[in-house]
């Protein structure tokens, strides 16, 4: 009987305050550091600060690189990445206290027909209609669960969550 991949000895579940390096597609790389289990319904999982910058190799000091602003907040199915080798851990750092409170975030509904959005706020408890969406909310991280080839595009383009605006 072949063991179980969550069984194997191999196989360590993400912590609190890891952080994980993200290989990018021209040998860059990128880092994200592991804030928060979502496990209210909607269940989201996983919440990853997105951190600043490319790297051609390890910053020596991730503890500096953690303590600056993120570029985004998202969703991430951070473990069964973690499990097939698409991100790496490198440390385990505090979470600043900045980011300890879980974050507002913004979603939209799209009419296609019309191109037309209608926003909405979340702050982990409560949704509401903020239509149309006040300036003061653009650069708020949007409300997705994203994967990987995605998380790897949005690092290493300019992309914002103002962008979706």
């Amino acid at each position: 009987m072949k063991p179980s991949p969550t069984k194997s000895r191999y196989f360590s579940r993400p912590k609190l305050g890891d952080v994980f390096e993200v290989a990018l597609s021209k040998g860059d790389f990128g880092y994200i550091q592991y804030v928060y289990n979502y496990r209210k319904p909607p269940v989201c999982g996983p919440l990853i600060r997105i951190l600043p910058g490319l790297y051609a190799s390890r910053p020596e000091n991730i503890s500096d690189l953690v303590a600056q602003s993120e570029r985004f907040w998202t969703f991430y199915p951070l473990a069964t990445l973690l499990h097939q080798g698409l991100v790496t851990k490198v440390s385990n750092e505090a979470i600043p206290e900045r980011c300890q409170t879980f974050p507002l975030f913004k979603a939209c509904n799209r009419n296609f027909q019309t191109g037309q959005k209608t926003w909405f706020l979340w702050d982990g408890d409560k949704e509401w209609k903020e239509d149309p969406l006040s300036p003061e909310y653009y650069d708020l991280s949007l409300c997705q669960i994203i994967g990987h080839e995605l998380l790897v595009e949005r690092i290493e383009t300019t992309w914002s969550p103002r962008d979706e605006v």
